[in-house]
């Protein structure tokens, strides 16, 4: 071998040699890390999630050699949202890990748009260092906005699936054709611990089974998440039974109806009617019930045996239906006519979910047009009557006289007045940039130099649990390319005690419009994510772009003594209880 092939051998095997360090520090690198995440899951059960809402997010990790302190590592939640604009959210680690600890953690995650990807950075001492991106659409079913979702808490679903999937002539049909989605929390450490985990949710079937009620009397964070989703506007079926006295703690706190002692019903004839059963089928059996005395704001749908079987009342902007037996009662699950009766329940308790229908104007750009009051409302909010919108024809003028500009006026210009073409090498970049500028100076005095702001509020008194609850609605129109920290105040019922609780976040359309929560999330022209406090209730360093507008949407409660807002001598009447009577100031 010559000098040169040896000095070049030398150098090729220096290479590999540098290579496989490398490889083998990076390897060594991961085997000792302190902490690892080996699997992602996205949506209840690993399955099922909504777009545009916050989904459960399941985490397996694994400790490495050390034992792990919660307060050294932060979890980095990246998602995309339909306007291609990135968010960022910092969640502290849950709990501290022993050396070699396998654990499950669940976090929430607000998924945007519908392709559902979600990065997650794992932090060690402010050090990143694990990165993981999953994507939902490989392993989950991402539901339809008109989709009802039913979660079942500790028990099983499979009745509830049965009944709400079967169609008159008893042929089965898939949840997509009934816009009906199904899935049930199996563990009770999985319980969302924010009221916002249920955010995907419509209707939650709940047991008052011993293993439960423990779980949500350990559990404060638990049964408070999930009695004020229920305030916040849902839905739940709550079943008692033998375990009145437990479920009687937690459910003082939503609907005023008392539970003395159990009582055995021989049969439900007034159930089965109320269920619309067919005539020939048997009536529920015999079995035992909790003894319910509604209070005000109750209604009894179901008596038997002079007493309430089934009750139903508003609470703050949801609802709760209360029976009096088990759900996994022997004489229920006997009950031929079970599907009736869930059939029932779902058209009693399931909340109007947007239907949407195809625009003819907007099919060929995949635009969609929806009945939901919602995207409606987000139309109106994001028009502004101080600022005009151009229409298409003054634009494509505008094009055609700079076309006509750029080309044959400066072509005869210059070859009539000025006899020399070689000068548009200067006057073609005089004439951009002068019309670019006249552009720039017309925009800003037709579209203006100011912050604009459209907002809503619709605020619930709710006197039966003093509070005042609302949801606020805002856009904001930005006059140049600028990112801006946002952030919800509500003074309704303003309580020194207790800030409010707020959840703040982007509006979109329930569809696959253009920016609605249906559409994969697209690109964006700014690079770096906003923020998501850690709590929810701000965004910070949002992007709008210039003369754009953009609406967020906050849900906020808090506290109140009704008598600073409401004043009311309302009773029911001596001559008629069902009636009320009395003034409202």
């Amino acid at each position: 071998l010559t000098l040169v092939e040896r000095a070049f051998m030398s150098i090729r095997c220096l290479c590999v040699g540098l290579t496989l360090s490398l490889l083998t520090s990076s390897i060594s690198a991961q085997s000792k890390a302190p902490l690892k995440i080996n699997s992602v899951s996205i949506g209840f059960q690993g399955s099922y999630w909504r777009p545009g809402a916050w989904n459960p997010v399941r985490i397996n990790v694994e400790a490495g050699d050390q034992p792990v302190d919660q307060r050294d590592v932060l979890l980095g939640v990246e998602s995309v949202d339909p306007e291609g604009a990135a968010s960022r959210m910092l969640v502290p680690f849950p709990r501290t890990l022993q050396a070699k600890e396998k654990a499950t953690i669940q976090i929430l995650a607000r998924i945007g748009n519908a392709s559902g990807s979600v990065t997650l950075r794992l932090q060690y001492k402010g050090k990143t260092i694990q990165t993981v991106k999953k994507s939902a659409e490989t392993d989950a079913v991402g539901m339809e906005a008109s989709s009802r979702f039913y979660l079942t808490l500790l028990a099983r679903n499979q009745e509830l699936k049965t009944a709400l999937t079967t169609a008159k002539n008893n042929k089965e049909q898939t949840i997509a054709e009934l816009g009906r989605t199904f899935a049930s929390i199996e563990q009770p450490s999985m319980l969302p611990r924010q009221w916002y985990g249920y955010d995907a949710v419509d209707v939650v079937i709940m047991p008052t089974s011993r293993e439960l009620m423990d779980a949500l009397s350990s559990n404060e964070e638990a049964a408070q998440a999930l009695a004020e989703w229920v305030q916040r506007g849902g839905r739940l079926v709550v079943f008692v039974g033998q375990n009145y006295q437990l479920a009687q703690k937690w459910l003082r706190s939503l609907i005023h109806c008392k539970m003395s002692g159990t009582l055995t019903v021989p049969g439900f004839t007034s159930l089965k009617k109320w269920s619309r059963a067919e005539l020939s089928s048997e009536i529920m059996g015999q079995a035992e019930v909790a003894k319910l005395e509604p209070g005000l704001g109750v209604t009894t749908l179901v008596t038997e045996e002079k007493t309430p079987i089934l009750v139903k009342a508003p609470v703050g902007r949801g609802q709760v239906l209360l029976t009096a037996f088990d759900l996994e009662s022997t004489a229920f699950q006997k009950w031929p006519a079970q599907q009736s009766f869930w059939k029932r329940v779902a058209e009693s308790v399931e909340p109007r979910r947007p239907i949407a229908s195809i625009d003819p104007r907007s099919r060929r750009f995949g635009g969609q047009m929806n009945d939901e009051i919602a995207s409606d409302l987000q139309r109106g909010l994001e028009h502004f009557d101080e600022v005009p919108v151009i229409s298409f024809g003054w634009i494509a003028l505008f094009i055609l006289i700079y076309i006509l500009i750029i080309g044959p006026v400066e072509y005869l210009v210059l070859k009539k007045l000025f006899k020399r073409l070689e000068l548009t090498w200067i006057t073609f970049p005089i004439v951009v940039i002068a019309i670019s500028i006249g552009a720039y100076f017309l925009a800003y005095a037709i579209k203006g130099n100011d912050l604009r702001i459209n907002k809503v509020d619709v605020v619930d008194i709710d006197l039966h649990h003093n509070s005042v609850q609302g949801t606020t609605w805002v856009t904001l129109f930005s006059p140049r390319i600028q990112t801006w920290t946002i952030g919800v105040n509500p003074t309704w019922g303003k309580s020194s005690n207790q800030k409010p609780s707020v959840l703040l976040s982007p509006m979109n359309a329930p569809d696959n419009s253009l920016g609605g929560s249906q559409r994969p999330g697209g690109s964006s022209i700014f690079r770096s994510p906003y923020e998501i406090t850690e709590d929810g209730s701000g965004l910070k360093s949002v992007p709008i772009p210039v003369w754009a507008a953009r609406t967020f949407q906050a849900s906020w409660q808090r506290p109140s003594s009704a008598g600073t807002l409401i004043e009311h001598t309302l009773r029911p009447a001596k001559d008629n209880p069902s009636l009320i009577r009395g003034t409202i100031t």
